[in-house]
């Protein structure tokens, strides 16, 4: 959890310094290698979408991550009890 914390909190410290990175969608290379990735693919409309650095994206980014860690947390436990 530390490690995707810090991974997630230095990339947007990055874009918000060095601006975003702009890939060349709708070039017929960028079209092909995205077909190879399905997810990043359908995420296109978020990445490039208005607002996607702001306070709010940074903070619900944040909630999806703490909430993702208390579900493993609370799997975990679970689990424990049960044996």
């Amino acid at each position: 959890m530390l490690s995707a914390l810090t991974s997630y909190v230095t990339g947007f410290v990055i874009t918000e310094i060095r601006g975003p990175v702009r890939e060349a969608f709708g070039t017929a290379e960028a079209e092909a290698r995205l077909a190879e990735f399905p997810y990043l693919s359908a995420s296109r409309g978020y990445l490039g979408g208005p607002g996607r650095h702001s306070e709010a994206a940074f903070e619900a980014g944040l909630d999806l991550l703490c909430l993702g860690a208390a579900a493993v947390l609370s799997g975990r436990q679970h689990r424990a009890e049960d044996s």
